[in-house]
């Protein structure tokens, strides 16, 4: 009997149990199906090819001093999203090409009738006789972008970018990245926007004998980034002084370029500047903003420019760290290049001390990056 009632409260307690397991809650459920995540597309196109296979060799033959020849297409942003616009120039190639008498003895050799002979010496460098001027425009307008009939740019909205007074050759820009969308508002080539680039290329009027018949080969490139990218960067650095608004001031001879190792174990380079003030000293800093928290920046060579307002400095200095510098917060995609009047650096603050800045005072067109490979 005790047994059987043992059984009974096992049977009840389980009963219990399995009520309490099979309770009932008021619920709500809800469920979002079909989700896509699905990348933007950035994509830019070039007098409406995509890719872009023109040439323009046809514009670019036959060329003598004195003459100009433009080079004008439209770039046009064919993507979802608004992009930065890049262009440089590069994979540059120099050759002889055709010698003819005149070129034979310019380069001291002696004509055999059809070919060069006795011990001439070869001067190709054709990159360094050609002047170089860029300009564009926004295509909202058919006024504002017009060229005459030789190409020229006559328009109202034109933005000179490098212009022909400086007389930049091309190999001092050559590989140089230039932001050709920064005189826009927003700074950016928006969706199905476009802008139209007009370059002229100008044989100097004393380029001598020694460059007939030569030639040079290079690439145009455009390159398209989404806004938040790092800085298109090169081992070459275009500088510019700026007006007290700090506007590019283009086209007073005023100018620079950097060319250093952009990977190296010390921070190989030459400086070549033009305009400055004649017989003055110079030097070459990496400006770190010196608020707490940054690094102070560096010195990276001085030098004094000549009579004609000319400098050239060259260095390696073992800076001991990447550009720009980790601690250097407020620029972490890149660093700033100065070119500063040596009575206006104090050395040991590394700081700069002329405020407002000197008209002779140049700064970097796009940031710049540096990779110490150093131990």
């Amino acid at each position: 009997m005790k047994k059987i009632i043992k059984s009974l409260g096992v049977i009840a307690a389980m009963s219990v149990i399995v009520i309490g397991a099979t309770r009932a809650y008021f619920s709500d459920q809800e469920t979002s199906k079909g989700n896509v995540l699905s990348a933007g597309t950035i994509d830019i196109s070039v007098d409406g090819q995509n890719p872009w296979t023109a040439k323009y060799t046809d514009k670019l033959t036959d060329m003598k001093p004195s003459q100009v020849r433009y080079v004008s297409f439209t770039v046009k942003n064919v993507g979802a999203n608004p992009v930065r616009v890049w262009k440089h120039l590069g994979s540059f190639v120099t050759a002889t090409g055709t010698i003819n008498e005149p070129e034979c003895t310019a380069e001291n050799g002696v004509w055999g009738g059809t070919t060069c002979t006795g011990s001439p010496t070869p001067i190709d460098n054709l990159d360094g006789v050609v002047t170089y001027d860029m300009s564009v425009c926004p295509v909202t307008t058919d006024d504002g972008c017009l060229v005459d009939e030789d190409g020229s740019p006559t328009g109202t909205d034109w933005a000179t970018i490098i212009d022909a007074v400086d007389q930049i050759t091309l190999d001092d820009i050559e590989s140089a990245w230039i932001d050709i969308a920064g005189f826009l508002t927003d700074k950016a080539l928006q969706k199905d926007d476009e802008i139209k680039v007009v370059q002229s290329y100008h044989i100097q009027a004393d380029a001598g004998n020694e460059y007939q018949g030569d030639t040079l080969t290079f690439n145009i490139d455009i390159l398209a980034q989404q806004l938040n990218a790092p800085e298109v960067t090169s081992g070459t650095l275009l500088m510019e002084n700026k007006d007290a608004s700090w506007n590019i001031l283009k086209g007073d001879g005023t100018w620079g370029f950097l060319i250093f190792k952009q990977s190296n174990p010390t921070f190989e380079y030459t400086f070549k500047g033009h305009g400055l003030t004649p017989n003055t000293g110079y030097s070459l800093i990496y400006y770190a903003d010196p608020w707490p928290g940054n690094h102070p920046g560096a010195l990276l060579g001085t030098d004094m420019s000549d009579a004609n307002g000319d400098l050239v400095i060259t260095g390696n200095p073992d800076l001991g760290f990447d550009l720009p510098h980790p601690n250097d917060g407020n620029y972490p995609t890149g660093a700033k290049i100065w070119l500063v009047p040596s009575t206006c650096y104090n050395e040991g603050a590394k700081s700069v001390t002329c405020w407002p800045f000197p008209a002779d005072m140049l700064f970097e067109y796009n940031l710049i990056q540096y990779d110490d490979t150093g131990p």
